[in-house]
């Protein structure tokens, strides 16, 4: 969410999305309560990113899993560019229109720190600071990337750290600090 509150790209979603991943993350150990403060802060921070009256779409839609139509039908609807889903299987090129591509996370990720840098070590340096239990040195946040298996992100974010690599992000950004990122 914090590369959407840095315009590093803008997201869309639909209470059937909210659906699906609050319940895929309740199911999987977290904690009810806060993956529900989660989907009221993105609608409240986000209101533009909620989209409706698409579900006339699902009927007209093919896809492997017929449960995953309403993402593609939202993705029509909002005219994304990107689905962002590791499940690719279940969003075949062949069933999509040719605008729009599946994309795994990581990589997802890793095409928009290449398109904008700057934005997303801006959000990169506020997620870092906003966790304070336990807090992340620069190398320790990196690593947990590397841990989520966000390798592509993780491969960003270790070239930042080289000075030759961010020769022009530090002319375009004198605030920039490694070890505040």
């Amino acid at each position: 969410m914090n590369l959407i509150t840095f315009d590093a790209f803008q997201g869309k979603w639909s209470d059937d999305i909210h659906r699906e991943w609050t319940t895929h993350l309740v199911a999987n150990g977290k904690d009810k309560k806060k993956v529900l403060r989660t989907k009221k802060l993105m609608d409240k921070h986000f209101p533009d990113a909620k989209v409706s009256y698409y579900k006339k779409l699902i009927k007209t839609l093919t896809l492997p899993d017929p449960d995953d139509r309403h993402v593609l039908a939202v993705a029509i609807k909002s005219h994304a560019s990107f689905i962002i889903t590791d499940n690719l299987k279940d969003f075949p090129k062949k069933h999509l229109p040719v605008n729009i591509q599946a994309i795994s996370i990581d990589n997802f990720l890793l095409e928009i720190s290449q398109k904008s840098p700057l934005k997303v070590i801006e959000a990169i340096k506020y997620h870092r600071n906003t966790l304070k239990n336990p807090p992340y040195s620069v190398d320790e946040y990196i690593e947990a990337r590397k841990n989520e298996n966000l390798k592509g992100l993780w491969s960003f974010l270790k070239s930042t750290k080289k000075p030759s690599s961010v020769t022009s992000i530090l002319k375009l950004n004198r605030n920039w600090h490694f070890s505040r990122f």
